[in-house]
């Protein structure tokens, strides 16, 4: 989706490291059109890829095809609310570790405290504003980047622990198997050297 140039963004856009961010994907679910155009602007033009959805069970179908690595969720949606959205992708084990900001109006804390609970991972308030929408996008970016390097690093410990392993593995293994070939060397030693010697002795008869 490609969003031209509005006044509501104008000047007051901060950017982004663009190198680190460039190319991460935004998933927007708002069943209202202009703040669709709105957050899809101000993402889109500091380099990143925006997909988005008017309803719950549509960023659902759409999600499951294609993960993207932030979703702003609208709370307030016909037939199934941000909080239904959330709860379900929270509860699969492949939508699960993909941060989620809420769109709401909202500035009760109970319901940022029911939001928190159920695994969300921020709030941003309407109407928009584009320094605070790029700030808090950027700080779970930025925290989504270093799990993933974190658990990059760990895939990468595990092997390099499983190869090691397997080589510890192999080295006792080829130790065991020397230790009993030595074994069965020296018992048959034993048995020939006694006939050698019972036959060199008989042999002085």
């Amino acid at each position: 989706v490609e969003y031209p140039r509005t006044k509501k963004a104008g000047k007051q856009v901060m950017e982004f490291d663009k190198e680190q961010i460039s190319g991460m994907k935004i998933f927007i679910v708002d069943d209202v059109p202009s703040n669709l155009d709105i957050l899809g602007h101000i993402l889109q033009r500091n380099g990143l890829k925006v997909s988005i959805a008017p309803t719950g069970e549509k960023a659902l179908e759409l999600v499951s095809l294609d993960k993207p690595d932030l979703i702003l969720l609208d709370v307030r949606m016909p037939d199934m609310d941000g909080y239904e959205v959330c709860r379900f992708m929270k509860s699969k084990l492949d939508m699960s570790n993909i941060p989620i900001i809420f769109l709401t109006a909202k500035t009760e804390s109970t319901d940022k405290i029911k939001g928190f609970e159920i695994g969300a991972a921020d709030y941003i308030t309407k109407p928009f504003d584009a320094m605070e929408v790029l700030a808090r996008v950027k700080t779970h970016l930025g925290l989504k980047l270093a799990i993933d390097r974190v658990n990059e690093y760990n895939l990468d410990l595990e092997r390099m622990l499983q190869e090691r392993t397997k080589e510890l593995i192999q080295t006792e293994r080829h130790a065991a198997f020397s230790l009993m070939i030595q074994g069965i060397i020296h018992n048959f030693k034993n048995p020939i050297t006694n006939l050698m010697w019972n036959s060199d002795f008989l042999s002085m008869q």
